[in-house]
C-alpha cells in the first residue's frame, strides 16, 4: 500500500517544465508574473495561485460534475491564470484575425504566438489548474460555457492523487469543462460556445510538508492534548481525552459541516444542508488532505487514529464495560446501521443521534466507516449489517476509494 502512495506521489519540483503547443515546445516558468499584460494595446488580468491541493469531480456545493465518486486529488505547483478567458479583442491583437469559433489547435497556435510576443511562457491550463483556480474563487467563471482544457480526455478519473496531472497530450479528444460539467471534445471541432484561458507557471514547488501528509508521514503526534474544543469557520468540534491512554479523539466523526468549513467545497453526496451528519465519499486521501489544511489553520497535530487507537476510544479506555458495540451492548441503542438507518440514498444521520460510548463518544459504531491511519476501515456503517459494527470488525479498502458512507474522525 505504502509502496504505491510512494510510485503515485514521487516527488518532482516542476513537473510541467515542458508543454507541448501547436506542436512546438514552449519551456520554462516566470517566477514573477504581472498582473496584467498587455499586446497592442489590449490588457488581459493574471491571477497567481499559491501551489495547494484540490479534489476534482465536483462544484463548490459538493454535486458532482460527472458520477458518484469519480473524483481525485491533485497536489499542483504554483501558477497564475488569466481571470477572463481570452476576449475577442485579444485574439485580434495577437493574431491580427477575428476570433471565429477556436478550435484547441486554433488556441494552442495562440498561445504560441501570445508567449512570442510576451515572452511569457504561457499555456493552455490543465484541467487540475482550471477546477483549482475556479474553486479559489480568484477567476471568474461563465456558468453557462465551457472551455479548453489541455488535458486529454477520460471518461474517468483515477482514484489516485497526483502531482501536477496533466493528461496524456496526444489524442484528439480534449477536455471541456465548466462550473458543473465535464465532457469531450475533439481538438479540431470550432464551437462558439467553447472559450479558453491562458496560464503560466510560476515554478514555486507543491510544498513538500503536502506531499509527504499525503502518504500519512507528516504528522506528529500530540500527546496531552486532553479535553479540548475547537472553531473553524463559525463551526465548533470537540476532542475527548481517552482515560487512560494519552491520546485524544473527536467526539463526533467528522461532519459535513466542519469540512466545508475547512474545504470550501463538499466531496460529491454531500450537501450544504445537511452540515451536521457525517461527512461520506471520502478517500483516504481525501482525509489527509482535510488533515493538512486543519492543522495549517489551527496550528495543531491532528492526525487519523491508529486502529489500536481507535479501539480504545471506542471501548471506552479505561472505563471501558466491555461492550461488543461502542458505548452497549445492543447495537439498536448505540449505532445507525442498516436494521434502523434511512432507507434513502443518503442514510447516514446527523451526529450524537444515538447514545455515546462511556467516554462521551458517539457514532464509533455504525453511521459512517471510519479511516484509520493506515488505510483500515472501522465501526461499520447505516449500510452495514451489525457484524461490521462491532469495535472488534475492521475493513481495508483501497486509499483512493471514497465508499458512499466513508468518512472519519479526528485523533490528536
Amino acid at each position: 500500500m505504502i509502496d504505491a502512495m510512494n510510485r503515485i506521489l514521487t516527488y518532482v519540483a516542476i513537473a510541467f517544465a515542458v508543454v507541448s503547443c501547436g506542436g512546438s515546445p514552449v519551456t520554462g516558468t516566470l517566477a514573477e508574473v504581472q498582473d496584467t499584460y498587455e499586446v497592442n494595446g489590449v490588457a488581459f488580468t493574471m491571477k497567481t495561485l499559491e501551489p495547494g491541493a484540490v479534489s476534482i469531480g465536483t462544484r463548490k456545493d459538493g454535486v458532482s460534475i460527472v458520477s458518484d465518486r469519480m473524483h481525485r486529488i491533485a497536489l499542483l505547483d504554483g501558477f497564475a491564470i488569466s481571470e477572463m478567458p481570452v476576449s475577442p479583442d485579444l485574439w485580434k491583437a495577437v493574431t491580427g484575425k477575428t476570433m471565429e469559433k477556436p478550435s484547441y489547435n486554433d488556441c494552442e497556435k495562440f498561445v504560441a504566438e501570445l508567449s512570442k510576443k510576451t515572452g511569457v511562457p504561457f499555456i493552455i491550463p490543465t484541467e487540475a489548474m482550471w477546477e483549482y483556480a475556479c474553486k479559489s474563487g480568484e477567476i471568474v467563471v461563465d456558468k453557462s460555457a465551457f472551455e479548453w482544457c489541455s488535458d486529454s480526455f477520460s471518461d474517468s478519473y483515477p482514484y489516485d492523487v497526483e502531482l501536477n496531472p496533466a493528461g496524456s497530450a496526444a489524442g484528439d479528444l480534449k477536455v471541456v469543462r465548466k462550473y458543473d460539467k465535464r465532457q469531450s471534445l475533439a481538438g479540431y471541432t470550432k464551437s462558439p460556445a467553447t472559450k479558453f484561458r491562458v496560464a503560466v507557471l510560476t515554478g514555486k514547488p507543491c510544498p513538500e510538508a503536502l506531499v509527504h501528509a499525503m502518504k500519512g508521514e507528516s504528522v506528529e503526534k500530540e500527546s496531552g492534548a486532553g479535553n479540548c474544543k475547537f472553531e473553524v469557520g463559525g463551526v465548533k468540534f470537540a476532542m475527548v481525552a481517552v482515560e487512560g491512554s494519552d491520546f485524544s479523539i473527536g467526539q463526533t466523526e467528522v461532519t459535513a459541516g466542519l469540512w466545508n468549513a475547512v474545504m470550501g467545497y463538499l466531496p460529491l453526496a454531500n450537501y450544504l444542508e445537511d452540515s451536521e451528519k457525517p461527512v461520506i465519499n471520502v478517500t483516504w486521501y481525501d482525509a489527509q488532505l482535510f488533515i493538512w489544511k486543519l492543522n495549517q489553520l489551527t496550528g495543531r497535530k491532528f492526525r487519523l487514529p491508529t486502529v489500536e487507537e481507535w479501539e480504545t476510544a471506542a471501548k471506552g479506555g479505561s472505563r471501558s464495560r466491555g461492550y461488543e458495540y461502542a458505548g452497549g451492548k445492543y447495537i439498536w441503542t448505540v449505532a445507525v446501521f442498516n436494521g434502523n438507518s434511512p432507507k434513502d440514498k443518503v442514510r447516514v444521520v446527523k451526529v450524537k443521534t444515538m447514545s455515546p460510548n462511556e467516554l462521551g463518544i458517539y457514532d464509533m459504531s455504525g453511521n459512517a466507516w471510519e479511516w484509520c491511519a493506515d488505510c483500515s476501515l472501522k465501526g461499520g456503517s447505516a449500510a452495514s449489517k451489525s457484524e461490521s459494527c462491532k469495535i472488534a470488525y475492521k475493513g481495508n479498502s483501497a486509499p483512493g476509494h471514497g465508499g458512499s458512507t466513508y468518512g472519519f474522525r479526528l485523533a490528536l
